[in-house]
């Protein structure tokens, strides 16, 4: 960090070549190269994590989609860029923004949209994590193809086992109305 007299006499604190405070407490409207690198950090594992849900979908639509996708993003950018510099002495992203431009209209519904923007964002974190989770266990340990040797074998060994109240066999009749345990339990067999 390092300190530097600023035009009106007071000196202003460079923290990071990409983060300059000035002397009314407000950043300026700057990015080098490396505060945009941290930037589009965070893109990367969302969209690693949807490309082959997007991609068994969409099928061959799949490369619009991902164009269109992102056309929209830059958009989106450029809109919270301009966010930021109207709030230039605010931090938190876009559900501060967004409680700061409805304070003049209801005190109750400034907060109320930060927390319903972090609620809706909430499910995302933790999907994306499960996503994660599923593609590192499926590429350590992969899940055997129904007719691979392995599975065959632990069916004949646990075949005994299956009974007309087992959950399997509830669970399937539940999905096929009108069928008998005994179907339930030939088609969980074979």
């Amino acid at each position: 960090m390092t300190t530097k007299q600023g035009s009106g006499g007071a000196a202003s604190a460079t923290v990071s070549p990409g983060l300059v405070t000035t002397e009314t407490g407000e950043l300026h409207r700057a990015i080098d190269w490396r505060g945009a690198f941290w930037v589009a950090a965070g893109v990367p594992p969302l969209v690693l994590f949807s490309i082959g849900g997007i991609a068994g979908t969409t099928g061959k639509l799949a490369f619009l989609v991902w164009i269109i996708s992102m056309i929209m993003g830059f958009l989106q950018s450029f809109t919270y860029a301009e966010i930021a510099g109207m709030f230039a002495n605010k931090s938190g992203g876009a559900s501060v923004y967004g409680a700061t431009a409805w304070l003049r209209y209801s005190k109750f519904i400034a907060p109320l949209s930060v927390w319903c923007n972090w609620f809706a964002w909430s499910p995302v974190l933790s999907l994306g994590c499960a996503i994660a989770a599923g593609y590192i266990l499926n590429s350590l340990f992969p899940i055997p193809a129904a007719d691979s040797q392995m599975v065959i074998d632990w069916v004949t060994a646990n075949a005994s086992a299956l009974t007309a109240e087992s959950p399997r066999v509830v669970e399937w009749l539940g999905a096929n109305a009108g069928k008998t345990a005994q179907d339930a339990m030939t088609a969980l067999l074979t």
